[in-house]
């Protein structure tokens, strides 16, 4: 085949690959097997269609396994996202059967009714608050709060995951704590959050934490510090890549890759803040 039949004809077989998929795992929903149903929700995340978010809506109440429910709870929360980086009024013209607001309030109302019910199990309380977790408002902070003050492990567990993917700064404090917890799940999840939520003022800790005995400890601190994108992190990570453990150096190396892809595009927003900082009226186009 020429060059320029591959790239041609290589955008077709993807979308022929996609639609197949999507057809595989809609179809796997159904299937008898609790664990098919459950892998089938998780491998949808990447399709963010309205098709898909009314099964998942009803899966979490109607499946008659709790593992799947709890999946299908899990599943909006990327229905959740899409809610909340959608500009509603300005509908894409690619995409002809999308979510509409008053979907993604029906979505939003329905995992904020499990959060509070007392009659939902305790692991579908918990999902439901992850999948909120990329909401700022009131209501969400005061569900995650809640889960974090439950007793359960678990339960603060998934509140750290929470606080990670909220990143409210309100965490921080929570963060800067648990980071050092001598509990190693918890401490590891705590050092996760940190990353996902690029929380530069921990960013020393974070430091402090690659020289922990505990490996899972090293590892983790050493991709948040690759998310957090200060410069004073560069010369560890940079130190790191040299390290002898092979697993340590790789992932070292690939941290310092992030740190910097974070910086550029952090650099790049700061010029052009500063370009439309400079302009003056005569210079804007609109």
């Amino acid at each position: 085949m020429e060059e320029q039949e591959y790239w041609e004809s290589e955008p077709m077989e993807m979308a022929e690959r996609w639609e197949y998929n999507l057809s595989l795992f809609l179809d796997c929903l159904d299937d008898s097997n609790p664990k098919v149903r459950a892998n089938a929700i998780t491998n949808l995340w990447e399709y963010a269609e309205r098709e898909i978010m009314e099964r998942f809506l009803e899966m979490a109440v109607s499946d008659p396994s709790p593992a799947v429910r709890c999946k299908a709870i899990s599943g909006l929360g990327r229905y959740v996202y899409e809610g909340e980086i959608m500009d509603f009024e300005v509908p894409d013209p690619y995409i002809d059967d999308w979510m509409t607001q008053e979907d993604y309030k029906r979505v939003y109302d329905f995992l904020v009714a499990i959060g509070a019910d007392s009659q939902r199990s305790f692991d579908e309380k918990r999902f439901a608050v992850e999948a909120l977790s990329f909401v700022h408002n009131d209501t969400v902070y005061d569900l995650i709060a809640g889960l974090y003050a439950m007793p359960e492990k678990q339960a603060k567990i998934s509140a750290l995951f929470a606080m990670g993917r909220n990143g409210a700064e309100r965490w921080l404090d929570i963060l800067g704590n648990e980071i050092w917890s001598r509990d190693i799940e918890i401490q590891v999840e705590a050092i996760d959050a940190a990353g996902e939520m690029n929380a530069e003022p921990l960013s020393k800790d974070l430091c402090r934490l690659t020289y922990s005995h505990d490996k899972k400890v090293v590892m983790s601190a050493i991709w948040a510090l690759g998310q957090t994108g200060t410069s004073c992190v560069f010369e560890r990570l940079d130190e790191l890549t040299l390290d002898a453990d092979p697993d340590v150096s790789e992932l070292a190396d690939a941290a310092l890759e992030e740190w910097m892809l974070f910086n550029h595009f952090a650099a790049e927003s700061e010029e052009e803040e500063e370009d439309w900082g400079l302009m003056g009226d005569d210079d804007l186009l609109f």
